[in-house]
């Protein structure tokens, strides 16, 4: 998979991973961000609210 991300984003996911791969520290990442999603939606919780950042990616 390849995605685009803006340049602040990338460089503050570099000075985070620390000396971790970033495959790996971006593969965290997402499966982190998935289940919270999916806490965020399960039955009887509001929905997520929109968040004013860009996509991270547009086909």
């Amino acid at each position: 998979m390849g995605v685009t991300i803006d340049p602040e984003l990338f460089e503050e996911l570099d000075s985070l991973r620390s000396r971790m791969k970033r495959s790996t520290f971006v593969e965290y990442l997402l499966r982190l961000g998935l289940r919270e999603y999916k806490r965020l939606r399960s039955p009887g919780r509001a929905p997520p609210r929109s968040s004013s950042s860009t996509p991270v990616s547009r086909p």
